[in-house]
């Protein structure tokens, strides 16, 4: 099984609140996605998610997160090797990441972070 090291983890609030604060902001209809140039690790996009209660209870929040953890590292895997790096990406998920399918979830993943390793290549 694969986990992710936390080298690619976002880990504590103030670089959440951070993120959040002075990141470029891009909306989609499963996902919130904000990026911002990543101050500490400056070869390594890092990233958390932010799954409320909205989203349902502890068993549905935790599946979210798992399909969000395994979309990462396959972009991060295969497409992204000799990209752009050093961004801290927080994924806020809304309420229809609950009933989106895997393959519409990772549709919108995708398209929200190319477009945002986009707009941080300018």
């Amino acid at each position: 099984m694969y986990k992710l090291p936390k080298t690619k983890k976002i880990l504590k609030a103030q670089e959440f609140k951070r993120t959040l604060k002075i990141g470029k902001k891009f909306v989609v209809p499963e996902l919130v996605l904000f990026a911002a140039k990543n101050n500490e690790n400056r070869d390594v996009n890092r990233m958390g998610f932010i799954v409320t209660k909205k989203i349902g209870n502890a068993v549905e929040r935790n599946k979210v997160k798992r399909r969000l953890r395994e979309i990462f590292r396959q972009i991060e895997q295969k497409e992204l090797q000799a990209e752009e790096k050093a961004l801290d990406l927080v994924f806020i998920a809304r309420a229809k990441t609950k009933t989106a399918s895997y393959q519409r979830l990772e549709q919108s993943f995708k398209f929200a972070y190319n477009n945002m390793i986009k707009r941080h290549k300018r």
